[in-house]
Order: structure tokens, then sequence, then C-alpha cells
């Protein structure tokens, strides 16, 4: 296998202008010549741009990242390429895991091709889609930036000219790394990629990426990827079509249970502790997701939309459950050691809390734990692990469903190594809590008019017969929502949920007048024209709640005129 990788130094001037260059101590030793002139020419070209690509974070040391570039007969030759695999090149196999850097993870890489080979459609560059998906680990977390460079006019001279490029993807990757060597918290700078949680991360993936591809024994090993990766920059891309969604997210407010024990404790690098915890990662995410002052972790501030609060362990979110209700609770998998001295702790020891519980299954370790679930009587978790294939393991060993009557658990991620695969799982997490939330939203007196009585409806005793077990349902619904609802002005302080609290507002209904509606609806559907008078009766109690709905009155009328 060629030798294709170059180191690189990024380093920002006192204006604030980034530019690159190569190390050559490495260079030298690790990169063919040919390799070499491709990036260096590449590199070149950026520094051409640089009046183009200012960059906020102030950061007097350069930090550092690898270079890979590929040419498609690297990456999908039959005889040498990225996917062949036996006893004899194992080593090679790794050209996406350069072994100098396996020793130390001491730098994120960033891939390049010249065009961009996962939106290749020509079948003669041999580009199949199970290759595409496996092929993704180019540009799978942070430490992994995939980079095509686009050609945007054949027509330019030379290598050098920056005008026939398009750099884009370049460019935000080398701000991707910047802004991730020197994260910025009020307590100072950390480099994300010498944090313990990163490096792991990056060991198990690439050993997972080595193994991930079948022997050729039948047709599986030549259209079979065993283990795949996802494109952080393809769900980005998703995430930016979803602006609507999150508008509506925003429509409410939200209180979420964070458990996780290094929440505020920095978390470590190597024995020593860094400058950040996880919940400055997780605000950055809901930061980037929805814009500045949205998250907040103090209680009083009910100018923001997302509230998080957060416990380090199992007994602190156990006290939490049975004294609120929180709209979505993320977990991380390992805990730190149990208060009792017994080994660490795993955040999958609440589901099974929960699930004993609410199956009934009693034990030895059997606690008495009395929760409050979420809206709608319902848990949504979410794992915050870097290891969420654990998480999924977990399940299936333990028979449990990721929906259930009492709880939901939502595909996880790691916010630190893909934190744009976690702000989409969380995104949709919190878009499937709101979409239930949307099917209680009852109107009385549209519904009344729009489904059974008004203008553009048929013969109103049929749409009460086809919708009456329809508005037995919506009172049922209402009645836990009125369960939810909280009378505290303080939302984020209260019991009850907070997003049903924000939801209803001012506009609790109170529950006899569901009652009188199911009777209307049934009288009309059910009743004779005799009984007018107890449909006028049900109707003027209705009226007094959600005022005067042309539509009934008009049908009640006709009834006591005998013109139906």
């Amino acid at each position: 296998m060629k030798k294709n990788t170059v180191k690189i130094k990024i380093s920002r001037s006192k204006e604030g202008v980034i530019s690159l260059s190569l190390d050559e101590g490495y260079t030298s030793a690790y990169t063919s010549k040919e390799y070499k002139k491709h990036i260096d020419n590449y590199i070149r070209c950026y520094n051409l741009l640089l009046d183009t690509t200012p960059n906020s974070i102030v950061f007097d040391k350069p930090c550092c990242a690898y270079v890979t570039y590929y040419s498609l007969t690297d990456l999908f030759s039959k005889s040498r390429g990225l996917y062949k695999m036996n006893d004899n090149d194992m080593r090679d196999y790794a050209v996406l895991a350069d072994k100098v850097r396996r020793a130390s993870f001491a730098a994120p890489t960033i891939h390049m091709t010249l065009g961009n080979i996962f939106e290749e459609k020509d079948e003669k560059d041999n580009i199949k889609e199970p290759y595409k998906r496996f092929a993704r680990y180019m540009d799978s977390s942070i430490w992994n930036y995939y980079a095509p460079i686009i050609v945007k006019d054949e027509m330019k001279d030379g290598l050098e000219d920056p005008n026939r490029y398009d750099f884009s993807s370049f460019i935000s990757a080398i701000h991707a790394i910047i802004n991730n060597s020197f994260f910025e918290t009020q307590k100072g700078l950390t480099n994300l990629y010498e944090l313990n949680v990163t490096k792991e991360y990056a060991d198990i993936n690439e050993r997972i990426f080595m193994q991930s591809k079948l022997m050729e024994i039948s047709g599986h090993g030549k259209n079979v990827s065993p283990f795949l990766f996802h494109s952080e920059q393809k769900v980005k891309s998703a995430i930016k079509e979803k602006e609507q969604q999150k508008n509506e997210i925003l429509n409410y407010k939200w209180r979420i249970l964070l458990v996780d024990d290094h929440a505020e404790i920095p978390m470590r690098i190597g024995e020593k502790s860094s400058t950040i915890a996880k919940l400055d990662i997780i605000k950055r995410a809901f930061t980037e997701l929805f814009g500045d002052n949205i998250v907040t972790t103090d209680p009083t501030n009910t100018d923001a939309k997302i509230y998080i609060e957060w416990v380090p362990n199992i007994k602190g979110a156990e006290e939490a459950l049975k004294s609120k209700k929180y709209e979505i609770i993320l977990l991380d998998y390992l805990l730190d050691q149990r208060q009792e001295g017994t080994g660490r702790e795993y955040g999958y020891e609440l589901l099974k809390e929960i699930y004993d519980k609410e199956n009934g299954i009693k034990s030895d370790n059997s606690i008495d734990f009395n929760y409050k679930k979420g809206p709608d009587n319902r848990f949504y978790f979410m794992f915050i692990s870097a290891f969420t294939t654990a998480v999924s393991e977990r399940l299936l060993t333990e028979g449990w469903h990721r929906s259930e009557d009492y709880w939901y658990i939502g595909e996880g991620a790691c916010p630190i190594n893909t934190p744009y695969l976690f702000q989409y799982r969380l995104l949709h997490i919190m878009q499937k809590r709101m979409t239930k939330m949307e099917l209680k939203r009852f109107e009385i007196a549209k519904y009344l008019e729009k489904e059974i009585y008004g203008d553009g409806c048929d013969i109103p005793r049929n749409n009460a017969r086809e919708k009456f077990k329809e508005v037995l349902n919506f009172m049922c619904e209402y009645e836990q929502l009125e369960k939810d609802y909280s009378y505290d002005k303080n939302v984020f302080n209260s019991t009850e949920s907070v997003m049903v609290t924000n939801f209803l507002g001012e506009k609790l209904y109170p529950k006899a007048v569901f009652e009188h509606v199911v009777q209307l609806v049934y009288l009309t559907a059910f009743g004779t024209v005799r009984q007018w008078s107890e449909m006028w009766e049900e109707y003027q109690f209705i009226k007094s709640i959600v005022g005067k709905i042309d539509s009934v009155e008009e049908y009640i009328f006709n009834l006591k005129n005998n013109n139906i």
C-alpha cells in the first residue's frame, strides 16, 4: 500500500486567519513523493484563500491533523484496494488508520479524494453501495473527516490555482478540528482529542473497522459489510432539512434529566482532570440545534425553552423521578463507583428497576421505587454513551423492547465523538415526544364545527356515530393531560410536566366539559328528535366554557322545528 499520509500544522495569526503547513519530520518518513505533491498543492491552494476563512477561537500554539489522499485505485482496486483482505495483508488493510496514529491517537485525520466518492453514480468505478456505507468510516466521528476536493473549472491552468477547486469540505474539516482542539469553557480550553473517552472511542472503532469485511467464502463476502458507519456530514445535512421541526419543538418547554457522573465533573486526560464536563458538550449540541439562550441549567430562568437537570448516579435518578416528571431522560451507560463500594454502576440498572416494577417482578435487590413517569404516562430515554452497541446488546440480553407502554428508548449516540449523530437522534426523540403531544391538541369548538356539525360535513347524525369512539378517546387522553398539568407558575420547578403545562397554558378545560361533549355527541348519534332539549342543555354548558358554536345551535334548532 502506498504511503499516502502527511501531518499538517494548523496555525492562527493575530488577525484570526488560519494557515496550514506540512510537518516535514513526519511527512518525509511516511509519505510517498507522489502523494506529498498532491496534498502540498491543495494546502497551497487553501492558504491562498485565507481571507475567506476567519476563525473566532484564539489559540497561540498550532494544532495538528493528518491528511490522507486517496486515488480511486487505492480505494476500490480489486487487487490492492481498501476492501482487499486476507491473512497476508491485514496490516495494509488499515489504510484508513495509520499505525503511527493508532499508537498515540495524537490527532484526527482528514481523508481527501478528488471528487466525492459517496455521490459517484458511475458503475465503472466499482463503488457499490455496501462499500460506500463501509467507507463512511472516513467521516464517522471527530477523528475522521471526509473532504472531497471538487473541480469547479477544468479549464483553469495548474494545480495551484485555488479558483479551480471547491474547498468547502476541507475548510469545514479544518475549522471543526480547531473547535475540537480548543474547546472553550469558563474554566479554560480543552483538547477533545486528549480525553480518555475520545481515545477509547477511536480505539474501539478502529478495531471494528479492521473487522468490517467478511472473508470471501461465498457471495456474502463480496456484498455484505457486517459493520457499517454513518457519515457525520450527511447527518449534518439531514439536520439542516429539519428547520420546521426544530421550530415546532420550540413551541414547547422541556425539562430534561441528565444521568451522568461527569455531567459537571471534568472528564479525564490520563490520570488528570480536564477543564471540560459532559454538560458543556451537551449544552453546545442544544445551542447548535436551537440557537443561543435556549437551554439553561437554572430552573428560575423561565425565558429558556429547555432546562437540563443532572444527577450523577442511579440513586440521584431515583430521587429525581420520585418528585418530578421529565420529558426526556439522557442516560449514560457507564456511571461512577457505587456508593457502597461494590463496583461500577451502569445506566441500564435504572431501566431494570422500572422494568421489574412495571412487570411485577420482585427479587432480593428490588427497591421501593415509586416514580413519576413523563407526560402521557411514559418515559422517554436516550443513551448518550460512546458505546451504543453495548446498549443494544444489553437490551437484547435482558429481553427488553425499545417501545413499551411505559417507556420508549431511542437510538443513542455520543455527544463528544459523534456530535451530529447525537444532535440528529436527540432531534428525533424530541420530535417523537412532541408528535405524541400534538395528537392531543383537541380544541372543542373547532372539532365539533369541522368534524360533526359544520357546513363542510355531511349528515351530523352519521358523523357523530363515526366519531363517537374518537371523542371518548379524546376525553380519556385529556384526563391524562390534566394529571400532567401544573398550576405552578415557575414551570421548571413544578412537579408535573413542563411540556403539558406549556402546551395547555391557561386553556385547561374543566374535566366536566368533556363529559358534556361526549353526551352531546352521543345524543346526536343515537338519540331521537324529541331529545333536542337534552342536547340543548348539554350544549349550554359547553357554550359557557368554549363560546358559541353556530353549527351546533343550528342543528338543534332544526331538530326542534322538525326540519331534519
